[in-house]
């Protein structure tokens, strides 16, 4: 809805922007804002889910990182559930192949989920893939999984809220 509204004052927003400048400009956003009854703090509401969302993330990140039952534990093709996968092993290098695949995945979720938002919204998003790599590379391969599972499900959920036709009308039985 935010976003929505957003977009409908784009027009009038770059107009300002590129007729008037310093106190002027701002007076003229002030006035406009005003008169849409926008104020533009109200942007940050959405990131308010994030920011609640943080301390489980935080939590989870512990819980499974140090989990004792983990130690030693295998599944499917991952060995040690509390080590990094080295799925790859190149000159004696171990390569992480879970992150990256968890990465790719949220890459191509972040594309569905950003259609049609302006650049800056793309940046930050694609920026928070990147850095959930770099965070999560020598991460314990069963944390790995635990979100790259969480990928795969929003890549689902990206999928039909933005390419379903109607998804929104549907209705759970």
């Amino acid at each position: 809805a935010m976003r929505e509204r957003q977009k409908s004052m784009e027009r009038w927003i770059a107009h300002i922007r590129n007729h008037f400048s310093k106190d002027e400009r701002y007076m003229m956003l002030s006035a406009y804002y005003r008169e849409q009854g926008y104020h533009p703090a109200k942007a940050l509401v959405g990131s308010l889910s994030l920011l609640f969302q943080i301390p489980f993330f935080m939590a989870a990140y512990t819980y499974l990182s140090h989990l004792d039952m983990l130690q030693g534990a295998s599944f499917l093709f991952l060995r040690d559930l509390s080590a990094p996968d080295r799925l790859v092993v190149f000159a004696s290098h171990g390569i992480n192949v879970l992150p990256v695949v968890m990465t790719l995945l949220n890459l191509v979720s972040t594309a569905i989920y950003t259609r049609g938002l302006a650049l800056r919204d793309k940046v930050q998003a694609y920026g928070l893939a990147v850095l959930f790599l770099v965070l999560l590379y020598k991460s314990p391969s069963g944390l790995v999984l635990y979100w790259t599972c969480n990928q795969v499900f929003s890549l689902v959920k990206n999928i039909f809220t933005k390419m379903v036709p109607n998804y929104q009308e549907w209705t759970v039985l």
